[in-house]
């Protein structure tokens, strides 16, 4: 991923619970073959170890901000999904 003017940051998640990293990692795997069409933004992901690094490039710092936004809520409500049903079925 190559962007002229860009900003970087990256995000490293880890669990103890594997099953949370890779519900995680398929959630963002469209976003990867399929960015979103809003500016210049790439999304790349790599998993190890049970944890998972998210590297984000964006040409706005408004971008960046909007898609780590994006990111941090789908990580809350995949958790938040995961600890209901486990509640619900214990």
């Amino acid at each position: 991923m190559y962007i002229d003017k860009r900003f970087r940051a990256s995000i490293n998640l880890c669990e103890e619970n594997e099953e949370y990293i890779k519900v995680i990692e398929g959630s963002l795997y469209a976003e990867v073959i399929n960015p979103a069409n809003v500016g210049k933004v790439a999304l790349g992901i790599d998993s190890k170890n049970n944890c998972l690094k998210i590297t984000i490039e964006a040409d706005t710092l408004s971008h960046m901000r909007a898609l780590i936004n994006s990111i941090l809520y789908l990580v809350y409500a995949v958790r938040e999904t995961i600890y209901m049903v486990k509640s619900f079925s214990s």
